[in-house]
């Protein structure tokens, strides 16, 4: 399917190829199997061999990936949870971490944090990534198979990193709450009766 795909936008030429590198970004802010990385390449490889300018597939391409993550903060707002104080720092870490993103998203969105701040986290946050991968693809635009599988090795690498982060944190809640016992989530202290004006 990702071959597929990825044949598709190398091919696609003018507002086509907006289009679709915009509806893929989304898509892959939704879990679609391709990294977003290189779609972000492709973008640049479009505008290396004249199919797009290249300043108008980054706005395109920033809209989109703002979009597909707004739309996992938005299905967390259905529930309620405690995301900590440095919410904004994990939104902008998580640009960078393909295996969290959309775990990070969806926790921001079923957090109290504004719609807003989300967004203004996660933009900065593609404005450093977004260009990045889109300048690649442009001055690499002819070396395109070889750039793909580098990115994919990028992209594997971001993934274990990812993997090891979690781990390391689930390890030291577990030691924190060994250590304490009787601590509790600000979630688990939120009980009927202390919603009442004047409990305790």
């Amino acid at each position: 399917m990702a071959q597929a795909i990825l044949a598709l936008l190398t091919s696609a030429h003018g507002v086509p190829a907006y289009g679709l590198i915009f509806g893929v970004l989304v898509a892959c802010g939704l879990g679609l199997p391709l990294p977003e990385d290189v779609s972000l390449v492709t973008g640049g490889y479009l505008s290396y061999v004249g199919a797009v300018q290249f300043a108008a597939m980054l706005l395109v391409a920033f809209a989109g990936i703002l979009a597909g993550d707004f739309l996992i903060f938005t299905a967390g707002r259905r529930y309620g949870c405690d995301f900590n104080r440095h919410g904004e720092g994990l939104v902008f870490a998580a640009r960078f971490f393909p295996g969290l993103r959309a775990v990070t998203y969806f926790v921001a969105g079923a957090s109290p944090m504004a719609a807003w701040r989300f967004l203004l986290f996660d933009g900065l946050a593609a404005c450093v990534s977004a260009p990045v991968w889109m300048v690649l693809g442009r001055r690499l635009g002819r070396h395109l198979p070889d750039l793909l599988v580098w990115v994919e090795r990028v992209h594997l690498g971001l993934l274990v990193a990812g993997g090891i982060l979690v781990a390391t944190s689930v390890v030291a809640v577990l030691r924190r709450s060994r250590r304490d016992p009787y601590r509790v989530s600000s979630f688990e202290r939120a009980t009927p009766e202390s919603l009442v004006d004047g409990a305790p």
